[in-house]
């Protein structure tokens, strides 16, 4: 057995060299499949993350919406007490954070109430009236906040004198007040009343 295995012819086999195209291989059906697979995950990534981005910005929206704050001015003239005040009303869902405040009078800026006061209405009183002025001016400091529905007396003057009352109005009906404040998220707002005073109907 041993000699008929040894004895036995060679057989012959010839080796071919024929590799298959790069289109030849993308038809096999494996790697169609392969692909495909490929394809549809990248698609199905594609989607995922668009819908997640999207989803978060509705969300952060939806967020500073329901935080967003909004100021208002409310000047009340109670005649009968000869008193006059301003508040400063935060009528939105969240809390402002006061930035700046200034009042603008006859080309004149104003830091707050006390020095346009001082400088336009006090001087024009009668030093001998016997009149009594009471006056209150909130000051704003660094980041001064409001909390939602909530509101800051800025400005409060009551006179004895219906007389001296006058020269306050006076002055009031010519101020422009802005006031620069920001969100809990840093987005910027500003309030600006120009001429607000003499829509009101202080007479």
């Amino acid at each position: 057995m041993l000699y008929d295995i040894l004895t036995r012819d060679t057989i012959p086999v010839e080796i071919i060299n024929n590799p298959k195209s790069f289109v030849e291989c993308l038809a096999e059906p494996s790697v169609i499949i392969a692909l495909s697979a490929i394809v549809v995950s990248i698609v199905s990534l594609y989607f995922s993350v668009r819908f997640s981005r999207l989803t978060l910005e509705q969300t952060i929206k939806h967020n500073k919406l329901s935080v967003n704050p909004l100021l208002r001015f409310f000047v009340k003239n109670e005649s009968k007490s000869n008193k006059i005040f301003i508040e400063l009303h935060n009528c939105g869902f969240g809390p402002a954070i006061i930035k700046s405040f200034t009042l603008e009078y006859r080309d004149r800026i104003y830091g707050n109430f006390r020095d346009l006061i001082k400088e336009n209405v006090d001087n024009l009183l009668d030093e001998n009236s016997q009149s009594k002025i009471i006056k209150y001016i909130y000051y704003f400091d660094k980041d001064s906040f409001i909390s939602s529905s909530d509101s800051i007396t800025v400005f409060s003057v009551k006179s004895q004198s219906s007389e001296d009352l006058k020269h306050y109005k006076l002055v009031l009906k010519e101020i422009k007040a802005v006031v620069k404040y920001e969100t809990i998220y840093g987005d910027k707002k500003e309030l600006i009343e120009d001429n607000f005073w003499s829509k009101k109907d202080i007479t």
